[in-house]
Parts: C-alpha cells; structure tokens; sequence
C-alpha cells in the first residue's frame, strides 16, 4: 500500500511517497480502513517544526470490518 512518511521536520516537500507493508493484525487487535482524514492549523505546525516537543493524539475516521479470505 502506499504510504506518505514524514522523516524530517519541513514544508510539503519533506513527505515522500512510499510503498509499504500492509499492516498484519495480531491476536486481540482489529485493522481499520481510513476514509477520510483532515488537516488543522496544529498539523502543518507541527510538520514545520514549530512545536517539535509536543506529543499528539493521532485519530482518523474509520470503519472495522472484518476481511473474508
């Protein structure tokens, strides 16, 4: 699956588009699709670097659903 990661603090060119993994539940966990997601203020923010020693609660809209093979 693709995947934007943010390894250094910076502007919109700091993100790199990358393929990985597909996360593999383990006992006692659920994996959830994203269907929407936002950007705040507080976001980009952080992502420039302005608050590098704050700690955020990641959230996103999800549904659980369970995978039939």
């Amino acid at each position: 699956m693709k995947a934007q990661i943010l390894n250094s603090f910076g502007g919109p060119e700091s993100f790199e588009l990358s393929e990985v993994a597909k996360p593999v539940p383990h006992a006692g966990q659920v994996l959830v699709r994203v269907h929407a997601t936002s950007i705040n203020p507080l976001d980009y923010q952080v992502r420039r670097g302005d608050s590098q020693s704050l700690m955020l609660d990641w959230r996103a809209a999800t549904t659980v659903s369970r995978e039939k093979s």
